[in-house]
């Protein structure tokens, strides 16, 4: 997961079912700007190998 703490973009590894929450719920809490939302997509991207946005948008198609 990857917040703001002090001005700064800090990653934390999410390793238990009780730490997961939708972000749904943390989306309106922080206002961003599309330049962040590109720069944290892109982040995921080289990190994981995965285009995430696809993922997830292909996962809502099966639903």
């Amino acid at each position: 997961m990857l917040r703001p703490a002090r001005g700064i973009v800090v990653c934390h590894a999410l390793r238990w079912h009780q730490e997961l929450r939708d972000p749904g719920d943390l989306a309106s809490l922080v206002p961003t700007m599309d330049r962040e939302l590109g720069l944290a997509e892109m982040l995921i991207s080289e990190m994981t190998g995965v285009d995430i946005f696809f993922a997830l948008r292909r996962s809502h198609e099966t639903l």
